[in-house]
C-alpha cells in the first residue's frame, strides 16, 4: 500500500516538475520571437519579407499592432 502512494507522489511530482520546464521553453520561445519581431522593427526590413514573415508565422495582434506601428 504505501510503496504505490510513494510511486503515485513521485510521478506527480516529475508531472510538475516536467510541465514547468515545458511552459518555461514556452515562455523562453515566445520571448525570442517577441525579441526577433522588435529586432525586424527596428531594422526595418522591406516591406515584402515583412509580409512573408507575418504570412508565414501568424502572431498575436500585438505583434501585428508593432509591425504596423510604422
Amino acid at each position: 500500500g504505501t510503496n504505490k502512494a510513494i510511486i503515485k507522489t513521485h510521478k506527480q511530482q516529475i508531472n510538475t516538475i516536467l510541465s514547468f520546464f515545458i511552459l518555461h521553453f514556452l515562455h523562453s520561445f515566445y520571448l525570442s520571437i517577441k525579441i526577433f519581431i522588435l529586432f525586424l522593427e527596428i531594422t526595418h526590413l522591406p516591406l515584402i519579407l515583412r509580409q512573408y514573415i507575418l504570412h508565414e508565422f501568424p502572431s498575436t495582434d500585438i505583434e501585428n499592432s508593432i509591425f504596423k506601428f510604422n
